[in-house]
């Protein structure tokens, strides 16, 4: 019974880390999109400061690492799930 609780109590748990990691994720790669979409744009680079540029491209590459790192704690945590199921 006890165990049964415990059981129940890490598997939600690890479903609500699973949910915040997805929001994370999925922000992570909209925020990459709006950059490419900059970069896309007629003329961006003829108009942006180069400081700007740089700027963008170190946010998309942090962005991109940072995506990675969540998809692998995602994927963990599905492990750890499918485990417990």
């Amino acid at each position: 019974m006890e165990e049964e609780r415990r059981l129940r109590r890490l598997r939600k748990d690890l479903q609500l880390r699973q949910e915040t990691l997805t929001a994370a994720i999925e922000a992570a790669e909209s925020r990459i999109g709006e950059i490419d979409a900059l970069f896309c744009q007629n003329g961006f680079f003829d108009r942006a400061s180069e400081e700007r540029v740089r700027s963008l491209q170190a946010e998309q590459q942090d962005l991109r690492s940072e995506a990675e790192r969540l998809m692998s704690d995602w994927e963990s945590v599905e492990l750890e799930l499918a485990r417990l199921a």
